[in-house]
């Protein structure tokens, strides 16, 4: 192998072999193997066959050869010269060759070419330390984003893990700024943490640790920082030159493995729900596998009164809904033998308009869809 000389340990993920440096490696240009951050996001990429993808930022390569099985060549970029080693052996022990290794900066490797799929676990960890190539340096998290729209083919999506700024009444508001012209959004708001606990959740155990977190806590006073945000960001740029949706939502739970299935349903449910009430109406609706229902029935007035349902569903991105107890009658209906027009005509009138915008949360959310035909 051309470059730095391999030396590191084999880690395991999903039918890969991965090569990386051991965790306690203190070296700038660590290669980490499958962080809990790698994982999710390999779980999250939307399961679609795609012609060509990007990972940016490869590291030992895990998103890179997780899309390989699914697309037909597969482009993996990093700055650390020493990562692509890594990721080239990673390569070869798991058997794959679709994957073309590029050093360079961000985009810079790939000015000019368009992709279907690109995935990124950029170094988001808002920081004032700048040692870790893998970790530091959020402040290119925003660019990142924003410039990917020049690398999308139409209805090519975008796929983020990010740590941003934020007021701590407000997480959306910063981030609709980092939304590219042309691109359709989707925000799955996982957690917003307090400095202190930000700080606390990121500098490892060791005898300078307490003097690192004051030294983070008064770098965040100093900028006024009062809470960072962690989330999963899509973009997926549009066939048309129509109005950009921006979808946000609210995390309960982790993500799952295989949640890019949940994000594929999210993608199809925000776009029938956005063609109007007529096409909603039209549509034979079905709650799909894997959807959990609790609720519970309290016995009032010498009656049986369900009380609200919470709605889950595995894989998940980690949304959950909730259904009045007075609309669980027709969330039962929804089983794809009839348009959902027939569902609603069944409820007490005063009750259509209210199921008629629970049924789009529903599908927005992804518990619903229309029946296969």
């Amino acid at each position: 192998m051309a470059g730095t000389t391999i030396a590191g340990v084999i880690e395991e993920f999903d039918g890969l072999r991965l090569v990386c440096d051991p965790d306690d490696s203190r070296r700038p240009d660590v290669v980490q193997g499958v962080t809990s951050a790698a994982q999710t996001l390999a779980g999250l990429l939307v399961p679609r066959p795609v012609r060509t993808a990007l990972d940016l930022g490869t590291g030992s390569g895990v998103l890179a050869l997780t899309m390989a099985r699914r697309a037909q060549h597969v482009v993996a970029c990093d700055i650390n010269p020493r990562a692509l080693d890594f990721a080239r052996r990673s390569a070869h022990l798991s058997g794959i060759r679709n994957v073309e290794w590029r050093q360079g900066d961000w985009y810079s490797p790939v000015r000019g070419q368009r992709f279907e799929l690109i995935a990124c676990n950029p170094p988001y960890v808002v920081s004032p330390e700048t040692q870790l190539l893998f970790r530091d340096g959020s402040e290119a998290t925003a660019g990142v984003v924003r410039t990917a729209a020049e690398h999308l083919v139409a209805g090519g999506l975008a796929e983020f893990l990010i740590n941003w700024v934020h007021e701590p009444d407000d997480w959306i508001a910063p981030l609709r700024d980092w939304i590219p012209p042309g691109c359709d959004a989707l925000v799955v708001h996982h957690a917003t943490m307090r400095p202190d606990q930000y700080a606390q959740t990121w500098v490892p155990a060791g005898p300078d640790h307490d003097t690192r977190v004051a030294r983070w806590l008064e770098w965040y006073r100093e900028r006024g920082i009062k809470a960072i945000g962690a989330a999963f960001l899509l973009l997926r740029r549009r066939e048309d030159d129509g109005r950009a949706r921006l979808q946000t939502l609210e995390a309960s739970t982790r993500p799952t493995p295989r949640a890019g299935v949940h994000v594929e349903r999210l993608l199809r449910g925000t776009d029938l729900a956005s063609r109007g009430d007529d096409a909603l109406r039209a549509a034979a609706l079905a709650v799909v596998d894997g959807v959990r229902v609790e609720h519970t029935t309290r016995r009032r007035a010498g009656a049986w009164q369900p009380g609200p349902a919470t709605l889950r569903v595995v894989p998940t991105v980690g949304v959950q809904a909730v259904v009045p107890g007075d609309l669980l009658a027709m969330l039962w209906d929804l089983d794809g033998t009839r348009q959902l027009g027939a569902v609603l005509a069944d409820l007490p009138s005063e009750n259509r308009a209210e199921g008629l915008a629970l049924a789009r949360r529903l599908v927005e959310l992804g518990f619903v869809e229309p029946a296969a035909r």
